[in-house]
C-alpha cells in the first residue's frame, strides 16, 4: 500500500500557497525524520506557489505525523497586503490510501477463467448448431462473464473470449482509477477553517514556528 499526502489550502489567496509551501517543507521533514520519505508527485517547472501539494509515500505517513492531521493556521501579516493587520491563512492537511494496481496481465491467471461449453445457436451452418463450439467463459474472481459462439472451433471461441473478459477488466480498471483521481481531487478542496490543530507565525526568514494557544 502507497499513501497520498495532500496539503491544501482550498481556493485561497495567495498567502495561503505560500503557507502550504512552508508547512509542506515542515511535515517532510518531520517524516524524514521518522523514517518516511516522501516524493512529489504534480511537481511543476513554475517557480509559483501551489494552494495544493500532492506527496507519495512508500510508508503511512501518520505514523510519522499522527498529530499533523488536520486543519493548520498561520497567522501573519500579508507580504502583499501592505497596512493590513495581522490575518489568519488555513492549510490542511490529509493522508489518502493509494490502492495497488497492477497491469492486467499481472492480475489474470488462466486459473481465474471457467470454460463452460455449449452449442452455438442461430443461423451458421448444420456443424455449428451440432457441435458444442460456443463458449462461456467466467473470471471467477469478479464473476464477469461473456459468451462466444462467432467462431466454428471451440478452442478459437475460447481464445475470443478471454480476450474480450481482458477487456473488461481493463475498463472496470479505468473506472476505478478515473474515481480514484475524482476521489483524489475533492481533498484538495476538503478545508476547515477555524478548527486548527496547529497554529503558527513566521520567525526569521520566513520559518513557521508554533504557537501555544
Amino acid at each position: 500500500m502507497k499513501y497520498h499526502l495532500i496539503i491544501s489550502s482550498g481556493v485561497g489567496p495567495i498567502e495561503t500557497a505560500e503557507f502550504v509551501a512552508l508547512l509542506a517543507a515542515r511535515l517532510r521533514k518531520l517524516c524524514a525524520q521518522a523514517g518516511v520519505s516522501m516524493s512529489p508527485i504534480d511537481a511543476r517547472a513554475s517557480k509559483e506557489p501551489r494552494r495544493s501539494m500532492t506527496f507519495l509515500a512508500e510508508r503511512d505517513p501518520r505514523v510519522a505525523i499522527p498529530g499533523e492531521i488536520g486543519s493548520h493556521c498561520l497567522i501573519a501579516l500579508s507580504k502583499h497586503r501592505q497596512g493590513r493587520s495581522r490575518k489568519r491563512w488555513f492549510a490542511s492537511v490529509s493522508v489518502q490510501d493509494v490502492p495497488e494496481t497492477k497491469k492486467i496481465d499481472e492480475q489474470v491467471g488462466q486459473g481465474d477463467f471457467e470454460f463452460i461449453a455449449c452449442r452455438a445457436g442461430g443461423p451458421g451452418g448444420q456443424n455449428v448448431n451440432k457441435t458444442n463450439s460456443a463458449v462461456i467463459v467466467r473470471h471467477i474472481p469478479s464473476g464477469l462473464r461473456v459468451r462466444v459462439a462467432q467462431q466454428r472451433s471451440q478452442q478459437a471461441n475460447r481464445v475470443l473470449a478471454v480476450a474480450r473478459l481482458r477487456r473488461r477488466l481493463e475498463q472496470q480498471e479505468e473506472k476505478q482509477m478515473s474515481e480514484n483521481t475524482k476521489k483524489q481531487r475533492s481533498h484538495h478542496y476538503q478545508l476547515e477553517r477555524g478548527k486548527a490543530i496547529r497554529t503558527y507565525r513566521l520567525g526569521p526568514r520566513d520559518h513557521l514556528e508554533l504557537l501555544d494557544e
